[in-house]
């Protein structure tokens, strides 16, 4: 069995490399790929890898890059990073920071959005950031605001809780209404999920 050096490297364009891997006796197979750093027209890889031993009449694709293309940020979100990375990836997109983000709905670890964000058009080789839940919620400061008010903010998509409500006949109804007088979790970040109980004035 003869075995060939391949002689194409990344920078050629695909008829020089062509030209080479054909008169090493091997069969060239073109696949055009977005590319934001390759010029267009020239290889970005080959597969099997320059410089590796292989058989006459093997198959080698010879990845040409078509340049800048347009494309749809995709929506990644509920993704681990590593389906997400991929994700972007196979669109020729960059992956650039992570950062930590609350979420209600989106366990932790997983994506919860990214910047651009999704469904937006983007060109091939932008950076893409990636904001990764870390599986808490933000509870306000409560206090003083009426019982719907407050039961509304923590309902909202980004807590999703329903809290207990408990009476305190200790003290009067006002003027402006059923007012929570205290909260049983602490305003801050917390698992979300956590069971609140609001306090307010029933006398």
């Amino acid at each position: 069995t003869a075995s060939d050096r391949l002689m194409a490297d990344a920078g050629f364009t695909y008829t020089k490399a062509a030209a080479e891997l054909t008169q090493a006796g091997l069969t060239p197979v073109r696949v055009d790929e977005p590319n934001a750093t390759v010029p267009l027209g020239a290889v970005i890889r080959i597969d099997p890898d320059a410089n590796r031993e292989v058989d006459i009449g093997t198959r080698i694709t010879v990845y040409v890059s078509s340049g800048l293309a347009e494309v749809t940020i995709p929506n990644v979100a509920g993704m681990t990073v590593e389906q997400a990375t991929e994700e972007l990836k196979k669109l020729g997109l960059v992956i650039g920071t992570n950062a930590r983000g609350n979420s209600a709905t989106i366990p932790q670890g997983l994506v919860v959005a990214t910047t651009p964000a999704a469904g937006a058009m983007s060109k091939t080789g932008v950076t893409v950031d990636l904001v990764v839940s870390s599986g808490e919620v933000t509870i306000p400061d409560l206090t003083g605001m009426t019982v719907d008010a407050a039961a509304g903010i923590l309902g909202g998509a980004d807590i999703s809780i329903t809290p207990s409500l408990q009476a305190d006949t200790s003290c009067r109804v006002g003027a402006d209404g059923v007012i929570v007088t205290s909260q049983s979790v602490a305003p801050g970040d917390i698992p979300a999920g956590t069971p609140i109980t609001l306090t307010y004035c029933a006398g």
